[in-house]
């Protein structure tokens, strides 16, 4: 019930508490899109004909950097526990704690996801340093006067 900022003053601590939650959302948010915006420069490296690989190598290090500093704002900027709090005291009607037991979900979903996709960004990283190479391009071969 202190949850609901009738006055709209915000002066109870869990209304402060949605306000952080939403302020971490966003800047959560902020990064896992600059990091989509390095995965599409990987792409769009990618498809050069003259790949740069420490070129493509930082910009998955970037992204999962950032992906993993999003998850870390999710856990320690508190959004589970706050979403966790808010299924424990059912402090709405029906519809309303199943739309929070919901934004539970995606609030884990969310946090299991970015962790996931920075580990494969971490992985991929090193790949590419040392064998990527783009998609277009002319394959090698050996012509009849390379004789090894």
């Amino acid at each position: 019930r202190d949850l609901a900022d009738v006055p709209g003053l915000c002066l109870g601590e869990a209304c402060s508490e949605y306000q952080r939650c939403l302020d971490v959302a966003l800047a959560a948010l902020v990064l896992v899109v600059v990091a989509a915006t390095a995965e599409l420069l990987y792409v769009a490296m990618l498809c050069r004909r003259a790949p740069r690989q420490m070129l493509k190598g930082t910009a998955n290090a970037v992204a999962a950097f950032l992906k993993l500093v999003a998850y870390l704002l999710c856990t320690a900027g508190g959004l589970q526990d706050f979403t966790d709090e808010a299924v424990r005291h059912e402090c709405f009607n029906t519809d309303g704690n199943a739309r929070v037991a919901h934004a539970q979900r995606h609030v884990r979903t969310t946090c299991l996801l970015l962790l996931i996709a920075a580990a494969g960004s971490v992985c991929l990283s090193p790949l590419s340093v040392r064998w990527g190479s783009g998609l277009l391009g002319v394959p090698h071969s050996k012509s009849r006067y390379q004789r090894a």
